[in-house]
């Protein structure tokens, strides 16, 4: 138990997309993505072991074996784009049309073309792609900046609990979305022919799947809550930003309007719940006299 609740979390995560994979038959090519998720799964026991045992409360050990926890999540994900058609060959879009007609009455993605302006378009898609670059600098900020302890055990166990939960959805939820699913919907394609491809283009070469739920709703908004709590100062810049990321998952045809609500959601759920179990966990060790890091 000297491992912390981040650690826990990461390899809870590996083992349930380890078991994902096992449950496919070995005939769809299980193989490798088995053994690159073990391989993380090595990866991040292992570091645990050595920070927990010989580094622990030294600060570029640290900040390494965070890395590696991070890798134990990015590496997964970066491989998604072939491994969901593996573990689920189905797409599920049809259900997730189906439910916004049938709690909303329509699709957001058609709703919202009508307001599409080349600068409405041009606007929304440089805040949908600024996701990556505001998510990374916040990233790099709390892992260079932060020395509160406890406010990035806080942070590590939100933004790894909303990530590592919303691609083992993806991977029980996969669908393209109303970009290609609606496609027959829209009027025309979105009035802007610069930003907008682009964006087009790195959402091609992306998991092409992650639909539900809608990360780019999950993180800003724990990000936002997170900040409220613990940093105003950035709670102010956060909130000024999650708006603009969430409508534009609509507006870009990315994601449905029920993908958006998962995604609040499970940010709500991981800031509520984060709290309580980083405390509840910390009283564990105490009672079994365990003096380590969160």
């Amino acid at each position: 138990m000297r491992a912390g609740l981040e650690e826990w979390l990461v390899i809870v995560f590996l083992l349930v997309l380890g078991g994902r994979l096992a449950g496919v038959p070995a005939e769809r090519g299980t193989g490798p993505y088995l053994g690159l998720v073990a391989g993380m799964l090595v990866l991040v026991v292992g570091a645990t072991v050595v920070y927990r045992w010989r580094f622990e409360g030294r600060r570029w050990p640290r900040t390494a074996f965070r890395l590696a926890l991070i890798a134990g999540v990015a590496v997964p994900y970066g491989v998604l784009r072939d491994m969901l058609p593996v573990i689920h060959p189905g797409e599920v879009d049809a259900g997730l049309a189906a439910v916004d007609l049938a709690l909303f009455g329509g699709h957001a993605a058609v709703w919202f073309e009508r307001f599409a302006t080349p600068f409405n378009s041009a606007w929304l898609a440089v805040s949908y792609v600024g996701y990556y670059l505001v998510a990374a600098l916040f990233l790099v900020g709390m892992l260079l900046f932060c020395r509160r302890h406890n406010v990035f055990v806080e942070f590590g166990v939100m933004v790894l609990g909303v990530i590592c939960t919303g691609i083992v959805l993806y991977t029980f939820f996969p669908a393209q979305g109303p970009y290609v699913y609606l496609a027959d919907r829209f009027l025309a394609p979105l009035p802007e022919h610069t930003v907008v491809p682009f964006v087009h283009g790195v959402m091609r070469s992306g998991p092409l799947r992650d639909v539900f739920p809608s990360m780019h709703t999950a993180v800003p908004v724990v990000l936002f809550l997170f900040s409220a709590r613990n940093l105003r100062w950035a709670a102010v810049a956060a909130g000024l930003w999650v708006p603009h990321i969430v409508v534009s998952t609509m507006y870009l045809r990315y994601h449905y309007l029920i993908d958006v609500i998962a995604g609040v959601v499970l940010a709500a759920g991981w800031f509520v719940l984060a709290p309580p179990a980083i405390r509840a966990y910390q009283r564990l060790r105490r009672r079994h006299d365990i003096d380590a890091e969160a």
